[in-house]
């Protein structure tokens, strides 16, 4: 116990961030999970199935408009923490290049909803969508990320996360509210983007400053293989269900979303971990390389760990959770999950490797090229076995996804193995 405390005490800005990542999490994976029970019997699988579709369609946009600098920024926020003219030329910079993207999204997303069938028969849905984007486009979390400070956006989040769900109870009373629950979900993205917003210029003195065009071009540029690589991760993630309502009916879509809602949930329990790594590990890569293969190396087995257990828990609960938070009517969810149920545990590799390994040690063009590779992958075999398997299908293109992406940054591991792990080199800095 005593050697558990000081181990903590030590690592203390380390557990601080993580104790508030993990509430984060709760509020932005958990909380949804409270209403899903209550929503898919309200909405029914076919309304659900509905919303899925629209939020999987654009959660395409929300990654263009972040274009990877939750992952770039937070490094470059890391690096420049104490340095509060560069703090608010990064948050300038980063904010100009989200707001260009979100109005080129905008016009593309109007052009899509007014001329194909598939998505002029719930206009309004899709419009009130556009508006969350913009709490995207103004929230820093990768600032708070950067500085390890994640204490300061964790009250808001909670507190307007914990309003949204009172609200979903309040005025979700049909099977024809999908639209007021849209309108709900995009508000709370929107509050809690202004919140962040006033956070750091009340309470860090960041200032908007005019725009460095040649800065910003540089951004774009060094930021690329990143943005390749977050909306490669979000097209293998969230293109399931929109590719999955291109060939069945909503009822279908709704089947995979609850199954995969559940998975999501259980796989988030990762993410405070993960992100917390990552922000002392970029500063770290570039400072103390010792310290850094230390702490990947202790925190690579906690991840590890943790993926399984999460695993093992999904699979073994698997009908019993279907039939609690989902209810009897989504019964063929249960199948679905059981072959989601190894993502938690595949996930905790892939990430782990790419984001935790290469990424802090500049190999972003290599990470890049494996998710790329990882989307072709999936987008052919998701538009070859959808039709015929739907539902199944799309839970198995996921998971040779994954098991992909885990093969081959497993290969770069190897490959720089040296870079990475000389554990003499290690042992001897201790």
């Amino acid at each position: 116990m005593k050697r558990i405390f000081n181990t903590v005490k030590s690592n203390k800005v380390l557990f601080q961030n993580f104790t508030s990542l993990s509430f984060l999490q709760v509020s932005n994976y958990i909380f949804p999970l409270i209403t899903l029970p209550y929503l898919v019997r309200v909405l029914g699988a076919e309304n659900f199935g509905l919303v899925s579709f629209v939020v999987s369609f654009t959660s395409y946009f929300s990654v263009i408009v972040d274009y990877g600098f939750s992952l770039s920024a937070t490094k470059n926020v890391s690096l420049n923490r104490n340095d509060i003219p560069k703090l608010s030329e990064i948050y300038s910079n980063v904010l100009y290049v989200r707001l260009v993207l979100y109005l080129l999204c905008v016009i593309v997303i109007i052009c899509l909803v007014f001329t194909l069938s598939i998505f002029s028969n719930h206009t309004n849905l899709y419009l009130i969508r556009i508006a969350g984007l913009i709490g995207v486009v103004i929230f820093p979390l990768y600032f708070f990320q950067g500085i390890e400070k994640m204490h300061f956006i964790l009250s808001i989040n909670f507190i307007v996360r914990s309003i949204s769900i009172l609200f979903v109870f309040v005025f979700i009373k049909s099977k024809n509210d999908f639209d007021i629950l849209l309108i709900i979900y995009s508000a709370t993205e929107i509050i809690i983007g202004f919140a962040g917003l006033f956070i750091i210029v009340k309470y860090f003195s960041i200032k908007l400053i005019r725009p460095n065009i040649k800065a910003i071009a540089n951004m774009i540029k060094e930021n690329f293989n990143i943005f390749l690589s977050s909306l490669s991760i979000s097209l293998i993630s969230n293109s399931n269900a929109f590719i999955l309502g291109l060939f069945t009916d909503n009822r279908t879509v709704g089947y995979f979303a609850g199954a995969d809602k559940i998975r999501l949930a259980f796989q988030s329990a990762l993410l405070p971990l993960l992100t917390t790594i990552f922000s002392r590990v970029a500063k770290l890569a570039n400072e103390n390389i010792i310290r850094f293969k230390q702490l990947i190396i202790k925190s690579g087995i906690l991840t590890l760990a943790a993926g399984i257990t999460l695993s093992l828990v999904l699979a073994s609960f698997n009908p019993f959770l279907v039939n609690l938070i989902l209810g009897d009517q989504f019964e063929p969810s249960v199948q679905i999950l059981y072959i989601l149920a190894i993502l938690p545990f595949l996930f905790s590799i892939s990430n782990f490797i790419g984001i935790q390994i290469l990424i802090p040690l500049n190999k972003e063009k290599i990470y890049s090229m494996v998710m790329l590779s990882g989307l072709v992958i999936h987008t052919i075999i998701s538009f070859v076995i959808i039709p015929i398997m739907q539902s199944t299908g799309s839970a198995i293109a996921m998971v040779f996804t994954e098991f992909f992406l885990v093969s081959v940054f497993i290969y770069y591991l190897k490959k720089y193995s040296i870079m990475f792990f000389p554990l003499k080199n290690t042992v001897a800095g201790k």
